[in-house]
């Protein structure tokens, strides 16, 4: 699952947040393992104006278990660095492709496939991604910060933009616990919740904390924040086929999408429900997967 949090914005204001008491909200994210990074101006940016920026990361490992995947994730010449959330399951393929264009790498994962595709490709990159994930990337020497979410929302991305600069979490409870925001009730947020028994998004239960909506980057400086929608269900619907054809495509799509989610250095399984959906999953997943499928069914009182 992991956890990611980060603050970017004026030097007084990053250095009153408390960011290791992020990563304690958010421990039971990522019991694998933790960082913490600080851009290298840190220590001298309370005298200065250019912004600061502190990232964190506590580690589900799922893929390349080795310390070389670990996160906050810097490039060589310490220019970029990424927490990242989620999974892309076409990495391979990325990676590949990136090699072809002259990178090199030293884990097995898709964390620094990630981070190399956000370097080389900008807020493009997500575009190229298929899998669920939010990230943030920061870029030392312009001082600018990349965050994006999938395409579905899969993955939580919530924001907090204060006149002392950009906080970002996977949950909201890590931006209270860093001091960012005050434990203000949002109104809005509450309209919601009454009425739908749910908090609509981008509305948060807390004041001047909301979600990055699905499929959309968000660049930021200090001048502020730029969103662009990079993805979004097409307006008209496709042309109809026949139902024989829509079977076998469907047939088709789901295969290819549970053989792609069966990439694992950990071993995995599925909860069974008792309905058809996941009955169908675990039998697909059985025929594409190496070895015997582990299935779960969770009661309460």
């Amino acid at each position: 699952m992991c956890g990611i949090f980060g603050v970017v914005g004026r030097p007084d204001w990053v250095l009153g947040l408390r960011p290791k008491a992020s990563m304690t909200a958010m421990a039971h994210r990522g019991p694998d393992g933790s960082g913490l990074w600080r851009s290298p101006s840190f220590d001298r940016a309370a005298g200065g104006s250019s912004p600061a920026c502190v990232l964190a990361h506590t580690r589900l490992s799922i893929i390349d278990l080795s310390d070389a995947a670990a996160q906050p994730m810097t490039t060589g010449d310490g220019r970029y660095t990424l927490a990242y959330n989620g999974e892309v399951y076409n990495f391979p393929e990325i990676r590949r492709e990136l090699e072809t264009l002259g990178e090199t790498f030293r884990s097995s994962g898709d964390s620094e496939v990630v981070l190399k595709a956000c370097v080389r490709w900008s807020e493009r990159a997500p575009e190229r991604f298929r899998g669920m994930f939010s990230l943030g990337l920061w870029d030392e020497r312009d001082k600018r910060l990349l965050l994006a979410r999938d395409r579905l929302g899969v993955k939580p991305l919530y924001l907090a933009e204060t006149p002392g600069g950009i906080a970002f979490a996977s949950e909201v409870r890590t931006l209270l616990a860093a001091g960012a925001v005050p434990r203000v009730l949002s109104a809005r947020g509450l309209h919601g919740y009454l009425r739908f028994g749910s908090v609509q998004e981008p509305d948060t239960l807390v004041e001047g904390v909301s979600s990055l909506e699905p499929g959309t980057t968000l660049v930021w400086s200090g001048e502020g924040g730029r969103v662009r929608r990079y993805w979004a269900l097409p307006d008209a619907p496709p042309a109809p086929i026949a139902r024989v054809e829509a079977v076998a495509e469907i047939r088709r799509l789901l295969h290819e999408s549970v053989r792609m989610r069966l990439v694992s250095d950990v071993p995995f399984g599925v909860f069974l429900s008792g309905g058809a959906d996941s009955s169908a999953l675990t039998a697909l997943a059985s025929a594409e997967a190496a070895r015997p499928i582990h299935t779960f069914t969770v009661g309460f009182d």
